[in-house]
């Protein structure tokens, strides 16, 4: 019992208020170290929002002619999407890494609230794909095929629905 007393006394002194400064000025404190690393990782996810948004633009502008191939849906078109998504991503890693640099309880609030609305959109879209897979199948492919019947054969000017289908069909080997 004595022994333990006397560790006690000598290893186990309050933190002294200089010893504490000297740990923040020196940034070794927990919170410094998740602070950084919640912002790092806040600023890879926003490079890969810059990286998904520049694959959006590029295929908008490259390969613009494949949303008329169900216009009915090219809202959904895979530019349309990745834009969509990188900003979006773009926009909540900022508040992220903004909130966790400039210690902001409003933007790391906004951050988590943003977060949060993401998750639950994303099982929302996922389940209601999900519970009505067939019915967008079928709907898709009625589309598709109203469209090449319908507007197959109209004109062969670049750009157009009948040119997009052709450039499928060679790519992918259905026409020598």
């Amino acid at each position: 019992m004595d022994h333990a007393l006397r560790f006690c006394r000598k290893h186990c002194q309050p933190l002294r208020s200089e010893d504490l400064m000297k740990d923040r000025a020196m940034g070794r404190t927990g919170y410094t170290c998740i602070r950084h690393v919640f912002c790092s990782l806040n600023v890879l996810i926003w490079l890969c929002a810059c990286g998904i948004l520049g694959a959006g633009l590029w295929l908008r502008l490259a390969y613009s002619g494949y949303a008329t191939l169900v216009p009915q849906y090219s809202f959904v078109s895979a530019d349309s999407l990745l834009l969509a998504a990188g900003c979006v991503t773009f926009v909540i890693a900022f508040f992220g890494c903004c909130g966790a640099w400039f210690q902001s309880r409003c933007m790391l609030i906004t951050y988590f609230s943003l977060v949060i609305l993401m998750f639950l959109a994303e099982f929302m879209l996922g389940t209601l794909a999900f519970v009505f897979r067939e019915h967008l199948a079928r709907s898709l492919k009625e589309e598709l095929l109203y469209g090449i019947e319908k507007h197959y054969n109209i004109t062969r000017e670049p750009g157009t629905l009948s040119a997009m289908w052709d450039h499928i069909h060679t790519e992918v080997g259905v026409l020598n």
